[in-house]
């Protein structure tokens, strides 16, 4: 509201810098927005979503105590062309009249959904409180139905700041878990999110909108799907001499059924060593792990074992093995 008629095509937007309160210090300046047609004492400014969500981001104007205005000359000109006068950062406008935000945030895309690095990308429609997320609220389902097979996140770290999206590590336990299911979200068209209203705020307090199985958006399944291209990795191996186990551990869920015991060698040192043994090269030792997981058993036949005992250093401590 101003004190006197402003001609409408002298208002300039980003002009305009809002203020949060006092103790946050933050300001934003807006870089768009569109302004009344017509000449008068009042004028509405529409915000972009981009200038809006920077605003909730950064908890300004989310109530009526952190919403003040800070503008210069610029900002507009009366019918004669006499600049509007300014007001600074330290004489900001407090607003006096104020409307709380009420509007649950909905999901406006699953941005992403990485096999590979193990990451999930949600946008929404409007800044999310990021300390309120809780990825266990979050479901992957292979289908839109309510019967189709999904899975559960058990937790999960949000590593993106308050904003419109929400970027998630899924946990290394669950993201084996989602392998191990085999037909789930092994690529974008039987990967579905689903998540209740619990699952995340906006920067105001409202809960999400939540996401309804048995309905088909296309917004719910990932519009990037990333495979899993990065191979597996043998992170740890335990030997048992006297019940002649070997456990090696891998850096994800593996398929039994390709382990070959074949092409596993014990050598007591890793560099040059001076003594190693090849597994079953007589007979086959037997692998007890029939079910795929991100450990294989493998059972040393008695040749092998003996062949072990026989040495002078392999296998008769952790640090020659």
């Amino acid at each position: 509201s101003f004190s006197e008629t402003v001609n409408h095509a002298t208002l300039s937007p980003i002009e305009l810098v809002l203020h949060g309160s006092p103790s946050s210090g933050n300001s934003y300046k807006l870089t768009s927005g569109t302004s009344s047609v017509t000449d008068g004492l009042v004028f509405t400014v529409t915000l972009t979503l981009g200038d809006l969500n920077a605003l909730k981001a950064l908890r300004i104007c989310i109530n009526s105590t952190s919403c003040a205005l800070e503008f210069s000359s610029l900002m507009a000109q009366d019918m004669v062309g006499l600049a509007v006068v300014p007001r600074s950062a330290a004489d900001t406008l407090p607003v006096s009249s104020f409307v709380v935000d009420t509007v649950q945030p909905v999901l406006s895309q699953f941005d992403q959904f990485d096999m590979d690095a193990g990451t999930i990308r949600l946008s929404f429609t409007e800044s999310i409180d990021m300390a309120s997320v809780q990825p266990n609220q979050l479901y992957l389902a292979r289908a839109p139905s309510t019967s189709a097979l999904k899975y559960t996140l058990t937790g999960g770290s949000v590593t993106s700041v308050d904003g419109p999206v929400i970027f998630i590590e899924i946990s290394h336990a669950d993201l084996n878990q989602i392998k191990l299911l085999q037909t789930l979200c092994t690529r974008d068209s039987d990967c579905f999110v689903r998540f209740a209203s619990s699952f995340a705020k906006d920067v105001s307090g409202n809960q999400i909108a939540a996401t309804t199985a048995g309905v088909f958006r296309s917004s719910d399944f990932p519009s990037n799907y990333i495979d899993d291209v990065t191979p597996p990795q043998l992170v740890s191996a335990s030997l048992n001499m006297n019940t002649g186990r070997v456990i090696l551990g891998f850096s994800e869920v593996v398929p039994y059924i390709s382990f070959s015991a074949l092409v596993v060698r014990f050598q007591e040192s890793a560099v040059s060593p001076t003594e190693t043994l090849l597994l079953g090269q007589t007979t086959p030792g037997t692998r007890v792990t029939s079910t795929n997981a991100d450990t294989i058993v493998y059972a040393l036949t008695t040749a092998d074992i003996l062949s072990l005992k026989a040495f002078t250093a392999l296998a008769k401590a952790q640090t020659s093995t």
